[in-house]
């Protein structure tokens, strides 16, 4: 048999044992929330999202969509975006598709475009209003 201090000092033991326990348990759980939240989403309907997930779908190279620039020809696969970038001019043009998809620096467009490097921010800078200019416009109408 147990005195009453041991008894009390148990009881604290045990105490603070279901204290961390539970502590422990809310922090995994809102840990586990947090990446759930991070990393999945709630489909509509559940069944649409499966049938998505698990239909493959075969991709051909005619099925992409390709912008021009000085005889060269660069892959995109969003018809809106193809259709914004088409409205722009030939120099902003040329700016977007070296920066990103050929990953030129600023410095090297600015020689190649014989600009300086302000004016290659410059003109980046009016290809992006341009654009999103145009595809709220088509958001608008639509």
């Amino acid at each position: 048999m147990l005195s009453e201090q041991e008894e009390v000092s148990v009881c604290a033991l045990f105490d603070s044992y279901c204290h961390t326990v539970l502590r422990n348990a809310i922090r995994n759980y809102t840990k586990h929330i947090s990446i759930q939240e991070k990393y999945e989403f709630l489909a509509e309907c559940p069944e649409t999202y499966v049938k998505k997930s698990c239909t493959r779908w075969d991709v051909y190279e005619g099925d992409h969509l390709y912008v021009a620039y000085k005889n060269r020809s660069y892959q995109l696969d969003n018809g809106l975006l193809l259709q914004a970038m088409q409205s722009l001019q030939e120099r902003e043009l040329g700016v977007l598709i070296l920066g990103f998809w050929l990953e030129w620096t600023d410095q090297k467009i600015a020689k190649e475009l014989k600009v300086t490097d302000r004016t290659v921010r410059n003109i980046r800078s009016r290809a992006f209003e341009k654009i999103k200019k145009w595809l709220s416009l088509i958001r608008e109408s639509t």
